[in-house]
């Protein structure tokens, strides 16, 4: 779940023959190297990524924030 909402999926088998694989976001955040931010800056997306977020990332991994600053807190 971000921003209180559920993410917009594909049907499964959009997703299986694209090679998608679904991953909740807290694993998203604690398994990727890189994260990029992309959202738009709204009620729901203003400080999306925080303390604890940056928590659940590996040490070795990047923020990308191409989005609006408030989104990071």
């Amino acid at each position: 779940m971000v921003g209180g909402q559920e993410p917009r999926r594909k049907p499964e088998a959009e997703e299986r023959a694209a090679g998608l694989v679904y991953a909740p976001y807290d694993q998203l955040l604690a398994e990727s190297d890189f994260v990029s931010v992309h959202a738009p800056l709204n009620a729901e997306t203003r400080h999306l990524v925080g303390e604890r977020e940056l928590g659940l990332m590996k040490p070795t991994a990047f923020l990308v924030n191409t989005a609006r600053g408030p989104i990071v807190d």
